[in-house]
């Protein structure tokens, strides 16, 4: 994915931009926030703040937190690891093999805490760094990524 165009910045320091001939809100995590900030950058002053006035804030929902295991299923349910890989995750904390590769990809310090944080986490939130490296790494798209979640939370 890549920013066409950037229309306007939110006063939440947000952007709306243009994505794949669609309008798009970038926001703080996803994977196209730094290249909306560098396009921001460059235009400066020709990148129309929204009207304040006509702007009201969304009100403040609460982040999606996923169990491992809700997430493990997702993950298997939507077909970004196997049944076996989600399983093997549940019982053992093993890494699938495709987020292992993203792993594997961080200096080793990170790649250990990464692999660590996988083994033994409970909860999982939407907006948690091991998510986003998996945006970045293009593992999965932040509307993926957003499916998986919403999956996952109508799990029992």
């Amino acid at each position: 994915m890549m920013i066409e165009s950037l229309t306007r910045r939110r006063v939440d320091g947000s952007f709306v931009g243009i994505v794949n001939g669609n309008p798009y809100h970038i926001v703080d995590g996803d994977a196209l926030y730094g290249q909306a900030q560098e396009i921001a950058g460059q235009m400066g002053d020709e990148l129309p703040f929204e009207d304040s006035t006509d702007y009201v804030s969304p009100a403040p929902s609460a982040p999606i937190i996923l169990t491992s295991r809700q997430l493990f299923a997702a993950l298997a349910l939507t077909g970004f690891v196997t049944e076996a890989e989600a399983l093997a995750a549940g019982r053992a904390g093993v890494v699938p093999a495709a987020i292992d590769a993203v792993f594997a990809e961080l200096p080793a310090q990170d790649a250990f805490l990464a692999r660590l944080t996988w083994a033994t986490m409970r909860e999982v939130p939407r907006d948690h760094p091991l998510i986003s490296a998996m945006i970045g790494a293009s593992l999965a798209t932040s509307e993926q990524v957003d499916g998986i979640f919403a999956l996952g939370s109508s799990l029992p």
